[in-house]
């Protein structure tokens, strides 16, 4: 019997003071390389944004392929750690709180096996 794929979705809400402010976003070097280091290897399915009907709250799912090691692989990853830093320090002087983080595991068959949330401002 084939193993079964697990999926972990984070989900990270970002809310702004109004929509004067502008949400940090990924340059396109940090674009680039989470396609070439995770994108392409498969562990990472999807990335989506979406916003709130009122354009305060910006909503980040990324969708994981959870691999072996996947989750440390990340937490020592020192672009993605730069990356990290240079959107706190912008969301800072934006005076852009971020939510705890979530997560949700599902099986193969989609069936969610696992809920929880990160420190506030934490990653996985």
């Amino acid at each position: 019997m084939p193993e079964a794929k697990i999926k972990v979705k984070l989900i990270r809400d970002e809310i702004r003071p109004s929509t004067d402010v502008e949400f940090w976003n990924k340059s396109a070097e940090d674009n680039a390389y989470f396609a070439e280091t995770y994108g392409n290897p498969g562990l990472l399915i999807s990335e989506e944004l979406t916003l709130s009907d009122d354009q305060l709250t910006r909503t980040r799912i990324q969708t994981w392929n959870l691999m072996p090691g996947l989750i440390t692989t990340i937490a020592a990853d020192q672009y993605i750690k730069g990356m990290i830093a240079r959107n706190v320090a912008y969301n800072e002087g934006a005076g852009i709180t971020r939510d705890q983080q979530t997560f949700e595991m599902t099986d193969a068959n989609g069936v969610v096996i696992s809920v929880g949330t990160f420190p506030n401002g934490q990653t996985a």
